[in-house]
């Protein structure tokens, strides 16, 4: 049993895919490819030449079209992976924490990509800063975190509360405590404040 006590009231998590970067590529290109056949075509028609405009602008629509179906196809984004987690908490401090932040954690299934078969576990985690927090106030709070991309199937979601010296704060859904030494306290405040 611990003093230092928080209870969750309410704990909701999610996660998703961001836009791939493979599907914002082809969106830019897109849009390169306009601009660039719509000057060619102005050229080809200031010269004299409407046959050549009007190939390079049919050239152009079918690219546009081929690239739309591919997004709109999905087939540029990889199913069953996400790279965003979002944490929306409602707690409520059974004391006072100064400088109270929040350890988001995923962990997940790491796979051989050739056989599929599960090599082991790995984790991505994200600190959040809270500021203090007050005895017998609900805090609610909202996480949005974007990690390294993770297989979505058998990921498991958990949250963790500190005070600024590094001390965890046990939460009512709290299954492992472990303390920080100053020196991860320190480390931690430092990556969340990039």
């Amino acid at each position: 049993m611990t003093e230092k006590f928080a209870e969750v009231l309410e704990m909701k998590t999610s996660m998703a895919l961001t836009a791939d970067r493979t599907e914002t590529d082809a969106l830019s290109s897109m849009i390169q490819n306009e601009r660039r056949s719509a000057m060619l075509a102005a050229d080809a028609r200031n010269s004299g030449d409407g046959r050549l405009a009007a190939s390079i602008e049919e050239r152009n629509r079918d690219y546009q079209s081929s690239v739309q179906d591919l997004i709109d196809s999905g087939e540029l984004v990889e199913d069953g992976l996400a790279d965003t987690i979002t944490i929306r908490s409602s707690i409520l401090p059974q004391l006072d924490i100064d400088d109270a932040y929040i350890i988001a954690c995923v962990t997940y299934d790491i796979e051989d990509p050739d056989t599929g078969s599960v090599l082991q576990r790995g984790g991505s985690a994200k600190v959040h800063y809270l500021g203090d927090l007050r005895m017998g106030e609900i805090r609610e709070i909202k996480v949005r975190a974007v990690m390294k991309a993770f297989k979505e199937e058998g990921a498991e979601f958990s949250m963790h509360l500190y005070s600024g010296n590094g001390d965890q704060v046990a939460l009512s859904n709290s299954q492992n405590l472990k303390s920080l030494t100053p020196e991860q306290a320190n480390k931690l405040r430092e990556q969340s404040q990039k």
